[in-house]
């Protein structure tokens, strides 16, 4: 049919061709989606972020990788493995992999575990007795051991359960019971001379729903502090806004508060404490990852809500030197927590590696990264092999087996840098 072009027909054809130039239009701090019926009941509807500097060109490229059953060595360090058949931690020279030591755990149950961020001490937390002086039943027993397996330290815990290194003397804990009405204050523990500090968690708006905050556990304090203890992440609940707050602790006051409505999952400061990432919702409630620096400058480092939804980004860590993270992602919606890929995305490009299925263990264990920051640990499942730790050469796009059945606990430093 043939006739005059409607001034409606005219508005909707210079539409479309304004954004027919191939690039998706950029997401301002403006852009907004309606909130997710599964947010609770009065939560602030989902803002994006400022986008990313123009000349940061994300993509992803695809590495998928073969698992060789054959595992040459060669690399420094120790690599630190739980062995599945007997329980025992193993500590093997990655240079040449022969055991350095055996830890045995007397079959307590393996509660969680962390490498310090200077990788010469191991911290193991197991359901069990302390064998210390005057040692008891307790909740939990918390042993640091160095890169030859000799126990440092060794404390009994009730009611506390750790969560991470904050430097090299430190570990953070939290309590295991949630209080009714308000965030459980954090406990910082130096488990060589016994001391402990309690972090506050009174801040301004603090949004203290732990059912509803996927933070790991930080979940029941919703405070993530640096490791210098100067700034502090927390999920604010306010009457005008709600979002994720970035707080001066010393000059007590807000540096900025970044409108994610869901709060989004696991934030995780750099190892040199310049920057925190977390996860948050991009396009279609899908994942992506946001870095937010100390001033509150913030920037999108993944597009793979736009690259291939449905996507759901799990576990992840930074590299040793903070200029990578490596992450699982899922790509399916209707099972999210299967089939899951190895990413990882870098800092300074944007760039997504996915090495595909090269590790699909259903315990979402993080990345575990090598010392110089090239290769990774993680772990692979399937049920014909079952769990094997499988180490990936991120330089020379390689995956190998190194030990099975096992699971991956952390790449700690070369021998010779340890004293005897």
């Amino acid at each position: 049919m043939h006739g005059k072009i409607s001034l409606v027909t005219l508005l909707l054809l210079t539409l479309i061709v304004s954004c027919s130039n191939g690039a998706i239009p950029p997401m301002s701090s403006r852009d907004t989606l309606s909130t997710p019926a599964t947010l609770p009941h009065g939560m602030a509807t989902t803002h994006y972020p400022a986008e990313s500097p123009a000349n940061l060109v994300p993509g992803v490229n695809t590495q998928c990788l073969a698992i060789s059953e054959d595992h040459t060595f060669g690399s420094e360090g120790v690599l630190v493995m739980q062995d599945l058949l007997s329980s025992a931690i193993r500590f093997v020279n990655a240079q040449n992999g022969q055991d350095v030591s055996l830890f045995q755990l007397n079959n307590w149950n393996l509660d969680g575990f962390a490498v310090s961020p200077n990788r010469r001490n191991l911290a193991l937390w197991y359901i069990g007795v302390s064998e210390s002086e005057g040692g008891g039943l307790v909740d939990r027993v918390l042993v640091i051991l160095d890169a030859k397996g000799k126990r440092e330290s060794e404390t009994g815990m009730t009611g506390l359960l750790p969560v991470e290194w904050l430097d090299n003397d430190r570990i953070i804990m939290t309590p295991t019971i949630k209080q009714p009405s308000r965030p459980n204050d954090l406990v910082l523990l130096n488990p060589f001379t016994g001391e402990e500090q309690e972090l506050q968690s009174d801040y301004p708006e603090i949004y203290g729903d732990s059912a509803h905050l996927y933070w790991g556990n930080y979940a029941s304090s919703g405070t993530v502090y640096d490791p210098t203890l100067s700034l502090v992440i927390y999920p604010k609940f306010g009457i005008d806004s709600s979002g994720v707050v970035l707080w001066d602790v010393k000059a007590e006051k807000e540096i900025v508060e970044l409108p994610f409505g869901d709060y989004g999952k696991r934030p995780k400061w750099a190892p040199d404490g310049s920057a925190f990432a977390i996860i948050a919702l991009g396009r279609l409630y899908y994942d992506d990852i946001y870095l937010i620096s100390r001033d509150g400058t913030v920037k999108r480092l993944t597009y793979l809500a736009d690259t291939y939804p449905p996507v759901f980004i799990h576990e992840y860590s930074w590299s040793p030197d903070g200029k990578r993270i490596a992450f699982w992602m899922s790509r399916n919606s209707q099972k999210p927590f299967t089939d899951l890929h190895l990413g990882v995305a870098d800092l300074s490009t944007g760039e997504v590696i996915d090495y595909c299925s090269v590790g699909n263990s259903m315990d979402l264990h993080p990345p575990v990264w090598s010392p110089d920051g090239t290769k990774l640990l993680v772990a692979a499942v399937d049920p014909q092999r079952g769990s094997r730790v499988v180490l990936v050469d991120i330089v020379n796009n390689l995956a190998s087996q190194v030990a099975s059945p096992a699971i991956p606990l952390g790449w700690m430093i070369s021998l010779e840098a340890i004293s005897d």
